[in-house]
């Protein structure tokens, strides 16, 4: 029992660095979210190869990239976050949340950086 129980754990740690790495990809992409539930049998108007979460998330970072040539990149991060946890809540425990959050705002904190450097660059040239 214990060993199903580690490989659960496993499993949804698994599942939240995969979510975590789409959430990554799909906001690059600037194409709206499809709906899968129009062709659906399932009595939760989900297609039978994606489930609600996926659906979910791929509206969120869609809605995230239009955000952000709105020009509103303070408001999409705090929102990318909410959506990360939102999303991790509903796949893995605490720990998993933990890590996916860890990881964040590591990204987060490169593009800060990266965006600093560029900026440094930009006075040099002028």
């Amino acid at each position: 029992m214990r060993f199903e129980i580690e490989m659960a754990d496993e499993g949804k740690k698994r599942k939240a660095s995969e979510i975590a790495d789409e959430a990554d990809d799909s906001v690059e992409e600037a194409e709206p979210p499809v709906d899968l539930t129009a062709e659906s049998d399932d009595d939760d108007g989900v297609a039978p190869s994606e489930d609600a979460a996926e659906v979910a998330q791929r509206k969120a970072d869609w809605e995230a990239k239009a955000a952000v040539k709105r020009e509103r990149p303070g408001q999409l991060e705090q929102q990318a976050a909410s959506d990360l946890v939102k999303s991790a809540m509903q796949t893995v425990g605490a720990e998993g949340v933990q890590k996916l959050l860890e990881q964040h705002l590591a990204r987060e904190e490169a593009a800060k950086k990266a965006r600093a450097a560029e900026e440094v660059k930009a006075r040099r040239a002028e």
